[in-house]
């Protein structure tokens, strides 16, 4: 004998009205904390609709022994007696049940759908905002770390012990002048004059050993 199908057949029986309800989806287009904050404070009622129990939905062939589910399934009158039973319009009644609260469930999901693009947005734009600020100060101290490898440089620091030596050289000059035009007393003139020149030297002799150790390596 065909095997029937006792829930296949039930389309015909089952063209009752489901028309379902769905929630009202949210118009206005407030700031996203405050839908966040009003969709956190909603009953849980609101969002998910109860839906029947498995063990009531499967109570009219849970019930039923081996023999009389394969009679069912091979008994075209003993399946149409089922079909008009009560237990099998209970059950049909709470299929209905979970088809609108699927459908619910579903219309739910999908007005949620513009706030989650919405939340998608924010995130890509505090992303792309972070990531531009952290590459501003990642520029930046690179900026700084040229710039201070650069003065440490062997040509940078030959350089800056030519120049420095060079404006003790010009002070030693102009202190001599002042001695030459009588602005200056000689006694101040030799203290003065003694340790600049010191120093010239000392600067010179440092860049002429820092070139000569370099010049080694």
């Amino acid at each position: 004998p065909s095997v029937l199908n006792p829930l296949g057949s039930s389309q015909t029986s089952s063209n009752k009205s489901s028309g379902a309800q769905p929630g009202s989806s949210t118009s206005s287009k407030a700031s996203l904390a405050v839908k966040l904050n009003s969709d956190s404070q909603a009953s849980p009622s609101a969002v998910y609709p109860k839906l029947p129990s498995t063990s009531s939905t499967a109570a009219p062939l849970r019930d039923k022994s081996v023999e009389e589910l394969k009679k069912l399934m091979t008994n075209k009158e003993a399946y149409n007696t089922f079909l008009q039973s009560e237990e099998f319009r209970n059950l049909e009644s709470l299929l209905d049940d979970l088809r609108r609260n699927n459908i619910v469930l579903a219309k739910q999901n999908l007005e949620k759908e513009s706030q989650l693009a919405e939340l998608l947005n924010q995130c890509m734009i505090i992303k792309i905002s972070e990531l531009a600020t952290a590459q501003e100060k990642f520029e930046e101290v690179q900026n700084r770390e040229r710039e201070v490898y650069g003065r440490f440089t062997v040509s940078s620091l030959l350089h800056r012990l030519q120049d420095s030596a060079d404006e003790v050289d010009d002070e030693s000059e102009k202190l001599h002048h002042q001695l030459l035009a009588g602005e200056i007393e000689l006694t101040e003139f030799i203290q003065k004059y003694r340790k600049l020149r010191i120093l010239y030297h000392k600067r010179i002799l440092t860049r002429l050993a820092f070139m000569s150790s370099n010049s080694a390596g």
